[in-house]
Formats: C-alpha cells, sequence, structure tokens
C-alpha cells in the first residue's frame, strides 16, 4: 500500500480551498492530485474536522502463532522432508486451530524457512549434508 501524502499538503489544500481562490477541478490540477482526492480531504475536514489520514489496516491477523510456529519446527525437526500437505495434515492433528495449507506455507515464509528440493538421484549418491530446510540462511535439518 502506498504511504499517506503528508499533512503539509493536506493542510495547504484545505486552506487553499477556503480562501476561495479555488473550484475543486481547479485546486486539484493546480496541486496535481485528482479532483477525488481532494474531495475526499475536503469531506473529511468538513465532516470532522480531521487533516491526518486514516490508519491503515493490517488484514487480517495470522492463524498460526509463536506456538503454532514452535510446532511447525518440530514437526519439521522429525520429518524434514515433509510435503506441505503433510505438514499442515500433521500440524491440524497436534493443533485446536485447524488451518489450510495456505497459512501453513505463509506461516514458513515469515519464519523465513524455504524448501529445497531433494536430489533426483538414490539416496546412496546424494551430497551428505543436503539442506532440506533453511531458517535465515542456517541449517534446520539435514537428510
Amino acid at each position: 500500500m502506498a504511504k499517506p501524502y503528508p499533512i503539509e499538503l493536506r493542510t495547504r489544500v484545505i486552506q487553499l480551498y477556503k480562501s476561495g481562490e479555488y473550484t475543486v477541478r481547479s485546486l486539484s490540477k493546480a496541486v496535481s492530485l485528482g479532483v477525488a482526492t481532494v474531495n475526499r480531504w475536503l469531506s473529511r475536514f468538513h465532516k470532522s474536522g480531521e487533516i491526518m489520514p486514516k490508519p491503515g489496516g493490517r488484514g487480517f491477523s495470522a492463524k498460526i502463532d509463536k506456538n503454532g510456529e514452535e510446532q511447525l519446527k518440530a514437526i519439521l525437526t522429525e520429518q524434514p522432508d515433509i510435503l506441505l500437505e503433510d505438514l499442515t495434515e500433521r500440524y491440524n492433528e497436534k493443533s485446536t486451530i485447524k488451518v489450510s495449507r495456505s497459512a501453513v506455507e505463509r506461516a514458513l515464509q515469515r519464519m523465513k524457512i524455504t524448501r529445497k528440493k531433494r536430489l533426483g538421484l538414490p539416496q546412496s549418491k546424494q551430497r551428505n549434508g543436503y539442506k532440506n530446510y533453511v531458517v535465515n540462511g542456517k541449517m534446520l535439518c539435514q537428510i
């Protein structure tokens, strides 16, 4: 989301409009803003006296909290090459809150755990210490 316009600009637009020298359309052209933007600012100022931008929301909170992240790490430590669908199923078995595959994937991203696929070679021909899950550049699990 883009940052809100500076308070100084909002204040200046309202002052210029109140001076009576400009219409909304001419003012928006003079300050290189959209007509709708100037209308919203003026309308909000007339209704509530507010110049400050509305607080931005963060959206929905994550279903998997810090305890859930610890559970995910424990599952990954037990079974480092688990598929995302299986990881979700195991998490849902252990947790009271049921989550989707996407929620688990977002939690892994927040935790900076990336998935490294196994090599397509037999186990005997794979490199020793091949990283399967990595956290902040440090190995979490080895296979």
